[in-house]
């Protein structure tokens, strides 16, 4: 039954495995050799610091009207020379037109003036709970809608995944708008006890963290063997702390590469970011603040100031929290909180922002980051000292005659962070040109492509995942002959581990010779690929590029898919899978194994890699819930929930029924729980389906979310 299932995924066409081009592992190419003027004016330009400074008296009152001889700028306590300097005063906030623009044309009309703010919103939802981001939407939408001036430009951007169009700096709200229709929560994570701070303090070997781990590990998971407890336990702190690294490792890249954009901005620069939180551990619990620091220094150096909001909103003191199932240390539980908290917290105050936590006004302290820096002083000057990178450079800016006033402005930076690889390869082919596009976190966007990786494991099969790929056809460049639209791109996927190693990679030339009347079905819901992955346990990313040849354009999309270890004696919920034919439920399986040639089959259910379902159509969930901890996987002992969600509105709930109910096929691996949603009322527009499991007692086991759209 479940291999039934598996075949739906398998509608269009595989990518065959094979090694990359020769191109992409070509030698480094000869160094050009260019003028010394050239690598002077290089060098000046990558130097250039900028200091963002608010100036305000002891009420808290901003101070207006200073000029550059009134400030002292130092570093590592030594006078600089201001080379610019510069005072921004932004008013209006809120003031939102009647009628957006509704054309290019108008955008562009509007974008004549130059933007005095370029704001970034980062939802770090690898950090974060489905409730929380259901709650950072509303916020989100409210504050584009009130706080966001004809003065701003804006883009989101997410650490899970890409929202396409939406991380491109835009006065178009609509775009960032449907971009946030799109936030999704990555890879789920049991809720546990057990965090990275206490795993940490575990590896390192603290007899009293073991005690404390394995009274959680006992309840959590049901071990009544004491001689296997502590083995566990130990596996388990070495686990954690992998997936936390992992999931950190992600954020401060895709943080870094966002600022290194931002850099490019006009006008005051700020970002603010959403997040419930992340470790500062390494694999082996020890503090590694080196990649972070790396972030710090690159937003400091462009004169980004960031704000982190705290997504959990109000939190309880964590021994009092439900969630786990038992009773919390109080000191462990704390200590966790706030070390999970000090990466968010540097980035902030270290930048010259703030950090907001234990609020549920999330739109309120979003606006503050604006109105804070509505009257900003910029200093920027030249290192009189470029030697010694790895030492830290501490700022300073006071005003003169004035040590009243307090001045708000980053704290430092570390001129390493912006030394370039020695051996770097120069992309001196549209191949290696597009590897280098493909391993950036922000999508490139000049061709439409989505990629979306789910974990779905059925029995008897090596492959774990399931890489479905969407292709925008309204940005191909098509050449008519005949009576057909021809075109050609390349497609390349590569899936690096957790440790950055690549572990598959596969390159495909995709030839379509269209009528128009299936061009015309490709430009309006995409074309799609469906490829089984083999992978083991573990967290991976997903990096697909598209090349069109003809003209040398490119997009890339990234996935992130965890893995479970079936090993594990714990339950385990697989992705949820979306479909629409109730017949594909008793059908004949296709092999999900076979190799056939590559080619294009037009898919009317997806359009940029969401599922969209019409009102006369029923929607059919189904999922695995994995039977490796049989005393946990009984049926009969499990509720399974079901709610649909748009914006911030709770749509549907049905009534919770047991899982037995539910079930609709049964392997060796696991159960197929599913379920049958009818979409008439529903008018046009994007859900999410969220199936949450819970046992006795009412604690949550687990919970999945799929998005999915109708239309007339």
């Amino acid at each position: 039954m479940v291999r039934i299932l598996i075949a739906l995924l398998l509608l269009t066409f595989s990518l065959l495995y094979s090694s990359l081009p020769s191109a992409f592992a070509q030698d480094k190419p000869p160094e050009k050799t260019k003028e010394k003027t050239d690598d002077e004016t290089i060098k000046l330009a990558t130097q250039l610091i900028e200091v963002r400074a608010v100036v305000t008296d002891k009420q808290g009152k901003v101070i207006e009207g200073l000029s550059k001889d009134d400030f002292e700028l130092l570093e590592n306590n030594k006078p600089q020379e201001v080379s610019f300097f510069n005072f921004t005063r932004i008013a209006g906030r809120g003031t939102t037109p009647a009628n957006a623009p509704k054309t290019a044309e108008e955008i562009t009309g509007k974008a004549a003036a130059p933007p005095a703010r370029s704001v970034l919103l980062f939802a770090d939802t690898l950090h974060m709970a489905a409730g929380n981001l259901m709650s950072l939407k509303q916020s989100l939408r409210g504050f584009l809608d009130k706080q966001l001036t004809e003065q701003d430009l804006a883009a989101l951007v997410t650490s899970y995944g890409s929202l396409g169009v939406g991380e491109q700096f835009t006065r178009d709200r609509r775009l960032l708008r449907y971009a946030l229709t799109r936030l999704s929560v990555g890879p789920s994570e049991r809720i546990s006890a057990y965090t990275p701070y206490l795993a940490g303090m575990v590896e390192r070997g603290d007899r009293q963290a073991l005690t404390e781990a394995m009274r959680i590990v006992q309840q959590e998971e049901r071990i009544d063997d004491p001689r296997m407890l502590e083995s566990i336990t130990r596996a388990r702190a070495r686990e954690l702390l992998n997936m936390a690294s992992f999931r950190s490792r992600q954020t401060l890249l895709t943080l870094r590469s966002v600022i290194d954009n931002l850099a490019k901005m006009p006008g005051q620069r700020l970002l603010v970011l959403f997040s419930d939180g992340f470790t500062t551990l390494d694999n082996f619990g020890t503090p590694d603040m080196s990649e972070l620091q790396n972030v710090i220094s690159r937003a400091v150096r462009a004169g980004v100031i960031i704000y982190s909001i705290d997504a959990a909103g109000l939190r309880p003191p964590p021994m009092m929290s439900a969630e786990y199932g038992v009773m919390l240390n109080s000191t462990y539980a704390s200590a966790g909180e706030s070390e999970a908290q000090n990466g968010v917290n540097a980035l902030a105050v270290d930048t010259g922002g703030k950090f907001f936590r234990n609020t549920n006004d999330l739109m309120g302290v979003a606006a503050q980051a604006l109105s804070d820096n509505e009257a900003l002083y910029t200093l920027a000057y030249y290192p009189n000292d470029e030697s010694k990178p790895n030492n830290f450079r501490k700022l300073t800016v006071r005003v003169k005659g004035h040590p009243d006033y307090k001045v708000r402005t980053q704290k430092g930076y570390l001129p390493a962070a912006f030394a370039k690889a020695k051996n770097a390869v120069v992309a001196n082919t549209p191949e290696l040109k597009l590897t280098n596009k493909m391993v950036e976190p922000l999508a490139t966007t000049d061709l439409g492509v989505f990629a979306s990786v789910a974990d779905f494991e059925i029995a008897k099969e090596a492959n774990q995942a399931t890489l479905q790929v969407t292709i925008d056809a309204k940005t191909l460049t098509y050449k008519p002959v005949n009576d057909r639209q021809q075109f050609e791109v390349k497609i390349v996927v590569m899936v690096f581990d957790a440790n950055g190693k690549r572990v598959l990679g596969t390159s495909e030339t995709l030839q379509g010779n269209l009528l128009p009347a299936r061009k015309a079905a490709a430009e309006r819901s995409g074309m799609n690929l469906t490829k089984r992955l083999e992978l083991k346990p573990g967290f991976y990313q997903v990096r697909v590029g598209l090349l069109e040849p003809a003209t040398e354009r490119m997009g890339t999309a990234n996935a992130i898919v965890q893995v479970p270890d079936l090993k594990r004696k714990q339950l385990t919920l697989s992705s949820v899978m979306l479909t629409d034919q109730l017949e594909d439920l008793a059908g004949k399986p296709a092999n999900p194994s076979a190799q056939s040639p590559v080619s294009v089959k037009v898919e009317s259910r997806f359009v940029q890699g969401i599922p969209f379902f019409q009102p006369s159509q029923n929607l059919i969930y189904y999922f695995q819930l994995y039977t490796n901890a049989p005393t946990a996987a009984k049926p009969e002992d499990l509720n399974l929930e079901v709610e649909i969600w748009q914006d911030d509105k709770k749509l549907v709930t049905a009534p919770a029924a047991p899982l037995a109910e539910r079930l609709i096929g049964r392997d060796e691996k696991g159960l197929t729980v599913g379920g049958q949603l009818v979409l008439n009322p529903f008018p046009t527009g994007l859900y999410e389906l969220r199936l949450t499991v819970r046992g006795q007692g009412k604690k949550t086991v687990a919970t999945r979310t799929a998005l999915f759209g109708v239309e007339k």
